[in-house]
């Protein structure tokens, strides 16, 4: 346990503002310290036949955020963790090379991360070029305003391949405000499960001060500001409209968005936004996210060199949602 503390991991040992709220080394329970020393210490003894069938070992993960943030908190901030059938999906739908630079600008806890790092991993190795963890870890990259929530993405990603950590090891994930973090024209791919908080949310309003500072950054990119056209925009508008600079030439979007918006009269404004920009929508059971009762669909997006026609895919069966590669067969060969 001492030698895996005293590895530079930085985000998760220093970066949390509020030294009661990191997860190392200081906050974890007794029971979890000595079940997790005796992990390291059954590692050191036995390091090669103890990861060579599991070098991914996701329980350590588990075990350590068995300190369960609380989802009902910051679903009052709009915030809702992404499914792992739902991130996988989105994953294996935009992400084509296995040299692609990955963003998920409202990272959470990091879900669309982990099931990046898996896909790029894949292509990599059905290509006969396995990446190491390091590198990976190098074409991933999130932005997350809350700091514990940071720290679990940061781990989570870490926790991939425990046996290629060494003290150099680094995670590109930063503990901000996307909409103070431009970085125009810089990724291939972007994947996001932004927060939805209606405009007039009596527990949490989105500000004048936010909604001034959000259309700031959108005009500062030299984007169009369609949210203005809106009467009551959720919170996921803006960050629609913002994600659209992070992209390069011929990038992808993956983006989980309420069902409404298909629908309602706000949406109009949404969807002729994107109208140059959509490729396909896949709906899929209710099951996700019901204990907040919101209903989503999945939006692929690719900016240039778009056609016209718009794929829809309807899942009836979430079944089908396990295989990933089988949707994206559908959507490749409508």
């Amino acid at each position: 346990f001492a030698r895996v503390v005293l590895l530079d991991f930085r985000q998760i040992f220093s970066d949390h503002p509020n030294t009661a709220q990191r997860i190392f080394p200081n906050n974890l329970t007794e029971p979890q310290l000595r079940i997790f020393k005796e992990l390291i210490h059954y590692l050191a003894l036995y390091n090669q036949r103890a990861v060579a069938d599991n070098p991914s070992p996701s329980y350590i993960y588990n075990l350590i955020t068995s300190k369960i943030y609380n989802h009902l908190e910051l679903a009052s901030s709009g915030k809702i963790m992404s499914d792992t059938e739902l991130s996988n999906l989105l994953a294996v739908l935009c992400i084509d090379s296995q040299n692609s630079e990955i963003l998920d600008p409202g990272c959470g806890d990091g879900a669309l991360l982990d099931a990046s790092y898996d896909r790029l991993s894949y292509l990599a190795t059905s290509s006969r070029n396995p990446k190491t963890h390091n590198e990976l870890l190098s074409q991933v990259n999130g932005i997350e305003i809350d700091p514990f929530l940071s720290q679990l993405a940061a781990f989570r990603l870490l926790s991939k391949n425990l046996i290629q950590i060494e003290a150099g090891t680094d995670i590109n994930i930063l503990n901000g405000d996307i909409f103070s973090n431009p970085r125009p024209n810089r990724y291939d791919v972007v994947l996001m499960n932004p927060p939805f908080l209606r405009n007039d949310n009596p527990e949490s309003p989105i500000t004048v001060a936010d909604k001034r500072k959000m259309r700031n950054a959108i005009e500062g990119q030299n984007l169009e500001f369609f949210v203005s056209r809106a009467t009551q925009p959720n919170l996921y508008f803006y960050f629609v409209n913002y994600i659209w600079h992070y992209l390069r030439e011929n990038g992808k979007a993956g983006v989980i968005l309420m069902t409404k918006f298909l629908n309602n009269e706000d949406g109009e404004i949404l969807k002729a936004f994107l109208l140059d920009k959509v490729e396909a929508i896949i709906s899929y059971p209710r099951k996700y996210f019901q204990e907040f009762v919101v209903s989503t669909v999945i939006v692929i997006l690719k900016k240039g060199n778009n056609s016209d026609n718009v794929l829809f895919l309807r899942v009836t069966d979430e079944f089908l949602l396990l295989s990933p590669e089988n949707l994206r067969e559908l959507l490749d060969n409508p």
